[in-house]
C-alpha cells in the first residue's frame, strides 16, 4: 500500500511570503521565520521566493527589492514572476500569525521528509 506525501500547503505559504514581503519592519519577523522554517519547507516556488527575501540579509526588503534581487540573479521566473510577487505584496496579511504559518509549513516539511525516508528505506529494502 502506497501513501501519499503531506503535500504543501500552498494558502499558508502564500500568506507567510506576503508577511515577509509586506512587513519586513518589524522586529525580528524574518529572524524568527528563519529560526523555525527551512526552505525545503516550502513549493519549490516558494522555496526561491522565500530564499531570495532571506539572502537580502539586514535590508529592506519588499516586492521591488526583491524582483530586482531574483531578476539579477535571473530566478525571477523560478519565484513566480513579477506579476505574482506584486500580487503577494498587495494582499493584507495577518502579520501576528508569522509564526503559526511558519510552523505549520515547518511541520508539513518535517512530515514530507519522514515520508521520503520511508520511501527510500522500503525501496532498498526491495532492492
Amino acid at each position: 500500500m502506497k501513501h501519499q506525501a503531506p503535500t504543501y500547503d500552498l494558502e499558508t505559504e502564500r500568506a507567510l511570503l506576503a508577511i515577509l514581503l509586506t512587513v519586513p519592519e518589524l522586529p525580528g519577523v524574518r529572524a524568527e521565520v528563519a529560526a523555525i522554517v527551512e526552505p525545503s519547507d516550502f513549493s519549490p516556488q516558494g522555496r526561491a521566493l522565500y530564499e531570495a527575501i532571506q539572502a537580502q540579509n539586514g535590508a529592506a526588503v519588499d516586492a521591488l527589492t526583491t524582483v530586482a534581487y531574483l531578476e539579477e540573479r535571473g530566478g525571477l521566473e523560478r519565484a513566480g514572476g513579477e506579476g505574482f510577487i506584486q500580487k503577494l505584496a498587495s494582499t493584507v496579511p495577518a502579520f501576528h500569525l508569522a509564526g503559526p504559518y511558519a510552523r505549520r509549513l515547518a511541520g508539513l516539511g518535517e512530515k514530507r521528509r519522514r515520508h521520503e525516508k520511508a520511501e527510500a528505506a522500503a525501496r532498498a529494502i526491495l532492492e
